[in-house]
């Protein structure tokens, strides 16, 4: 299902196409997929008129907290921003467009996957074990995107600037000191601007599309989740 809400009223003369493409005929997009992930929904927004930009809410029941919205570009696939729930992306469309979902494909846990459980519901993520640089303890490294993606079901909204991760909790709940939290490392993460932790962060790839996404220790992203009272284990 497709849902759109134009920038504005539509005048006379203003039509909207909309496309949805049966998965089977898009081998040109299939092969540019790692074989971890898949394409749950394809949808083209073709517009004559005025009322870009427009929202475009794309429902499936096979879309989940973790997958994402790609831009089919001249034979390529472009990440585009989209906000994701179970069931559903929604994102703002500024031109005439193909879109991708793509999701994660179900898959057991392998050697180099973790898994993040919210509230029961089960998200498992290509991560990897390396030596902290600041202890020489092995940790585990998660790709922050996902990670991102799964707090947004306690309220935390996050942007990344590649070198910052800044949290927006609704209550600005923070630390008296942030003490405890690491302050050797060459990216930081931030809660509601006010505490800060500089943590040792890594570029790799990410085996659901492909690119580079950048990796934390989420030993780390759960010491600054405690003072936003988001409490887990490991």
């Amino acid at each position: 299902e497709v849902t759109l809400q134009a920038g504005h009223a539509p005048t006379n003369g203003d039509s909207v196409s909309i496309t949805t493409q049966n998965l089977d005929t898009l081998p040109q997009v299939t092969t540019n997929l790692p074989s971890t992930a898949n394409v749950t929904s394809a949808v083209g927004v073709q517009y004559t008129g005025t009322g870009f930009p427009m929202t475009v809410t794309i429902s499936n029941p096979s879309i989940q907290v973790g997958s994402a919205v790609d831009e089919w570009v001249n034979g390529q696939l472009v990440q585009v921003p989209a906000t994701v729930e179970n069931g559903k992306v929604t994102l703002q469309v500024s031109k005439d467009t193909n879109l991708v979902v793509v999701t994660p494909k179900p898959m057991l846990l392998q050697s180099n996957q973790r898994e993040v459980v919210w509230n029961g519901q089960t998200y498992g993520y290509n991560a990897f074990v390396k030596a902290d640089p600041n202890t020489g303890v092995k940790t585990t490294y998660m790709p922050i995107w996902y990670v991102m993606q799964v707090l947004k079901n306690a309220g935390i909204t996050s942007t990344w600037n590649g070198h910052t991760w800044t949290m927006t909790t609704g209550s600005q709940t923070s630390s008296n000191s942030g003490t405890g939290l690491s302050q050797r490392g060459n990216m930081t993460i931030s809660l509601n601007g006010q505490t800060n932790e500089q943590v040792p962060g890594v570029v790799g790839i990410d085996l659901v599309h492909g690119n580079k996404t950048t990796y934390m220790p989420i030993w780390y992203v759960m010491q600054i989740l405690n003072q936003a009272g988001v409490h887990s284990d490991w």
